[in-house]
């Protein structure tokens, strides 16, 4: 596997972006019929981390992985902003109806990141992500927000990888129609993140499926 990066650029999200090949060196530990053509496909990986301002993730039918920065900030600033509203109104409570977050000062930061996550500002691809955003932290503090937030936006990260993976790995099936296609790469994504060896540790496995899930841009 041959990865690259950008050069001569800030990076916000630097420790998400060096995790990377060890997201894609976990599809080596999967124990399936695929792992044959999975350990030939990153074995001649390659994967290029660019500057593009847009989300980008794409494989090109000469297996080649196309990251987009602005896709990983995305991942990142949606986990942030969910587990911050999550912590301040659902943790240890009992919650019916919908929950008003408008009128809570504490969450106007986390509204700001959803908002941003899904502005024109971001689909046109003007600008990074906001300098008043929190980033993620080399060392986090166990169990807080950052720590589990890196977490889960590296597995969002996994899935969206291991789709383009499996876009490779169904390079030579035809399927009816383009939407067939992408939901065979979505379902072999979601098979593979949950055939990662995790050993009794079941929250692992519960962050695999939650970002899987529901972290699909």
């Amino acid at each position: 596997m041959d990865v690259g990066y950008p050069d001569g650029e800030h990076f916000a999200v630097r420790s998400l972006m060096q995790a990377i090949p060890d997201l894609i060196n976990d599809a080596l530990e999967i124990e399936s019929a695929d792992a044959e053509a999975i350990a030939h496909i990153v074995d001649r990986l390659y994967l290029r981390v660019t500057g593009t301002k847009t989300w980008h993730c794409e494989a090109s039918a000469f297996g080649i992985v196309y990251l987009s920065k602005k896709t990983i900030e995305i991942l990142w600033a949606f986990v942030y902003a969910h587990r911050s509203v999550y912590v301040r109104k659902v943790e240890g409570k009992m919650i019916s109806g919908d929950l008003d977050l408008e009128d809570d000062e504490e969450l106007a930061l986390p509204r700001e990141m959803l908002s941003w996550v899904r502005s024109e500002e971001v689909l046109r691809g003007e600008g990074d992500m906001p300098a008043g955003f929190p980033v993620p932290p080399e060392a986090p503090e166990a169990g807080s927000i950052e720590a589990w937030s890196i977490e889960v936006t590296r597995r969002a990260l996994q899935f969206h990888l291991f789709h383009e993976l499996a876009h490779i790995f169904f390079a030579n099936t035809d399927f009816p129609q383009l939407i067939d296609l992408e939901a065979a790469c979505d379902a072999k994504a979601i098979e593979w993140i949950t055939l990662i060896p995790t050993g009794d540790d079941l929250s692992r496995r519960r962050i695999h499926t939650a970002a899987t899930g529901a972290l699909v841009y």
